[in-house]
């Protein structure tokens, strides 16, 4: 098992940075303002998801699980994990892969599955972890269908990990108090519609509270594993270093919620 000095050891930071080089030099989207932007911009989001697979692995305790990652691009995270080493396979899943040029350079094994209407035949094997992170808010047909495409292409005892944005995270509760906004992190409703034309991928559809998930979940037939909250306010300024504090001592107030659910038969 990795401790969490272990975790640090492997030092996310240059293993992210490795991954983005193997992206320049495999001359991935370069037609691609999106992917690139997203891509050079959360190399800190990317750090935080390689710890958050590192401690999949521990809970799992299989000395190299295989993980396959849904909605991979900008493919930092893939990449990535397959450096650490520390997986013995690691699996993408994107909506529209091939949009970004030479994507097949990088080596990775990738299927073009869009999870709001998943075809159950490309994908033959079953997985120890699935990544789910920051999908959920995006999924706009039938969450109960896509949570069943996810259950049998994961195998018994199997782990998935869904994070996505608080309902009732602070600026949440704020634009619905204030602004009359349902969301707090979605855009324009129609931006975030127009996105699955314009990006090849779905924006923000709606988000949820922890406690509607946790009975959504289990209804699913999952066991729970762990639940609660994670994301605070970077402190750049005093502002968000009082709201990073509030949040630190306010949890529910956090900007999203998170779940390991393990699948049983």
């Amino acid at each position: 098992m990795l401790s969490k000095k272990n975790i640090k050891s492997l030092n996310a930071k240059n293993i992210v940075s490795k991954a983005i080089k193997k992206l320049e030099e495999c001359s991935v989207a370069e037609d691609s303002y999106w992917f690139w932007e997203y891509a050079l911009q959360r190399s800190k989001t990317f750090e935080k998801q390689i710890e958050n697979c590192l401690n999949l692995k521990n809970i799992h305790f299989s000395k190299k699980p295989s993980l396959i990652d849904i909605g991979s691009a900008p493919f930092v995270l893939p990449i990535s994990l397959k450096l650490s080493n520390q997986f013995s396979k690691i699996t993408s899943v994107d909506i529209n892969p091939y949009r970004y040029k030479n994507i097949e350079k990088t080596g990775l094994q990738i299927f073009k599955i869009d999870v709001d209407k998943p075809n159950k035949d490309l994908i033959k094997e079953e997985f120890d972890i699935i990544y789910f992170s920051h999908i959920f808010e995006h999924l706009r047909i039938n969450i109960i269908e896509t949570m069943n495409f996810l259950k049998s292409i994961l195998k018994n005892n199997g782990l998935i990990y869904v994070e996505t944005p608080n309902s009732y995270s602070l600026k949440g509760l704020y634009n619905k108090i204030f602004r009359g906004i349902s969301t707090g992190c979605a855009g324009d409703l129609y931006e975030e519609w127009i996105k699955i034309d314009r990006l090849g991928h779905m924006g923000h559809v709606r988000e949820y509270s922890l406690s509607e998930l946790d009975t959504f979940f289990k209804k699913m037939g999952f066991e729970v594993v762990r639940k609660g909250y994670t994301g605070r306010y970077q402190s750049k300024s005093f502002k968000t270093i009082s709201i990073s504090i509030f949040q630190t001592l306010f949890p529910r107030s956090q900007n999203n919620i998170y779940f390991i659910l393990k699948k049983l038969h």
